[in-house]
């Protein structure tokens, strides 16, 4: 969700939830041969593959600065997992972020409670 947003002498310029291709997880290090010789093919075909989801909010202050923060993220999620599944860990990672910036002594908690809705409302349009 890009939004632009002016809290104090900090803009809020935007709050999004990513998904990003994950190119460290493998199906090997976690799917037994055998026994999931089937959804490694999938995999092998291209049908599926490993994601992260991340929240991310940018911010610019009025003297110029500008700062990205994000959450961990949580990575080597199934590509083809159910949309409920992305929501979860969505919501969980926007948590992660406004927890984080509860920390930023240059962001005040009027700051913090936007992004946190803005979150919000963000995990609730996936």
């Amino acid at each position: 969700m890009e939004i632009s947003q002016r809290v104090g002498g900090v803009r809020i310029v935007s709050v999004t939830i990513e998904r990003e291709q994950d190119n460290d997880s493998n199906p090997n290090d976690y799917l037994n041969a055998w026994e999931d010789a089937e959804r490694i093919e999938l995999y092998n075909r291209g049908d599926w593959d490993f994601v992260g989801v991340y929240a991310k909010v940018v911010f610019e202050g009025d003297d110029g600065w500008r700062m990205e923060v994000r959450s961990h993220g949580l990575w080597g999620i199934e590509s083809d997992s159910d949309d409920a599944y992305f929501a979860e860990v969505a919501a969980e990672e926007a948590e992660q972020l406004v927890d984080d910036l509860k920390g930023y002594r240059t962001l005040s908690p009027g700051v913090v409670a936007e992004v946190d809705a803005m979150l919000g409302a963000a995990v609730a349009n996936l």
